[in-house]
């Protein structure tokens, strides 16, 4: 029988992805950090993420907002087995279509006790990239994260390893940590090479299965500041 905060975490896992999850489903996410968990197989999600700086970014370009958008499939049974997923990423809204690259993962999911599940992801991106995304070399993250409760409320906890903070594609720590504040809604702090983040993510009702995160962010090496609004949305794929 799979145990009270197994269902928990799976009904968190599968609203933070956006699929219909039960009633009792509770959201949990941290802003700017990689999860360990990743799609279900037969998952598609879709992500549009739009950022504001304090300073102009540079290139010909040189705006302080932008956006991107993203589609992800996942297949396999990362429980039983592995999950694996495959996608696409347009890197600008400014220039749609014109820049972007395929990004491939896999995760396994684990629980070692009746406290928790953690799960642990090895991703790639910059596959086959086409546009001004060509500039940039292959790039990626292995993450772990682990997921329990913390009284009535899921918490969850990242670490790892990522080389796509820098454009010399340095080894930096990923971490991150985020609490439910409601069965809806989190809080989350994260730190991804040289960029510190904190958070919040929910899923309203209103918004039928659609999940959002409002962030601020601060580069202590550019001593850069931000703003990142993402929002996702992820559908089973009936009969596949």
């Amino acid at each position: 029988m799979i145990s009270s905060i197994k269902r928990r975490c799976m009904a968190a896992i599968c609203a933070a992805m956006v699929v219909a999850a039960p009633a009792t489903a509770q959201v949990v996410g941290t802003p700017g950090v990689p999860s360990g968990f990743g799609l279900a197989g037969n998952v598609v999600a879709f992500s549009l993420s739009g950022s504001y700086s304090d300073r102009r970014r540079a290139g010909s370009n040189a705006t302080r907002f932008d956006a991107s958008t993203a589609v992800v499939f996942g297949f396999g049974n990362p429980v039983d087995g592995l999950g694996f997923q495959v996608g696409a990423n347009l890197t600008s809204f400014r220039k749609f279509g014109k820049s972007g690259f395929v990004t491939v993962g896999m995760h396994k999911m684990f629980q070692l006790s009746e406290a928790g599940i953690y799960s642990v992801a090895l991703n790639v991106d910059n596959i086959a990239p086409w546009g001004d995304a060509k500039s940039k070399n292959l790039s990626g993250n292995i993450v772990a994260s682990y997921m329990t409760g913390f009284g009535s409320q899921l918490g969850l906890v990242t670490v790892g390893v990522t080389n796509n903070t820098t454009p010399t594609r340095q080894l930096k720590p990923i971490f991150g940590i985020s609490r439910g504040v409601t069965e809806r809604s989190s809080v989350g702090f994260g730190h991804a090479g040289d960029s510190s983040t904190i958070g919040m993510t929910f899923a309203p009702a209103a918004l039928q299965g659609a999940s959002v995160s409002i962030a601020a962010n601060h580069n202590w090496k550019t001593r850069q500041n931000g703003v990142t609004v993402d929002i996702g949305r992820a559908f089973a794929l009936r009969g596949l």
